[in-house]
């Protein structure tokens, strides 16, 4: 079946739980309805590469670093470097 979405995802899960336990699930059920029912290629995110919590959540799910992005968030006056994580469907 051929997906009618783009081929790609953006994951966002920033700030939205408390505990890690909720987060690694949200996680779980948006890979699970990207890989399965949209048929993405690819899902990716962007992390504070100082948020160990949430690199060994997104790792816990196979998505691989692929580098890193100098100063490509700015909050509280000032810029941050945001880490790249993806995940590929080797089956498409």
């Amino acid at each position: 079946m051929e997906s009618q979405y783009q081929p790609y995802q953006l994951i966002g899960y920033g700030g939205l739980f408390d505990i890690n336990f909720e987060a690694s699930k949200a996680v779980e059920r948006i890979v699970d309805f990207g890989i399965n029912d949209m048929q993405l290629h690819r899902i990716y995110g962007y992390i504070d590469p100082g948020n160990i919590a949430s690199i060994k959540i997104i790792e816990k799910f196979n998505f691989k670093k692929e580098g890193i992005l100098k100063d490509d968030a700015f909050a509280r006056n000032k810029y941050f470097d945001m880490s790249v994580y993806a995940l590929i469907n080797k089956q498409k």
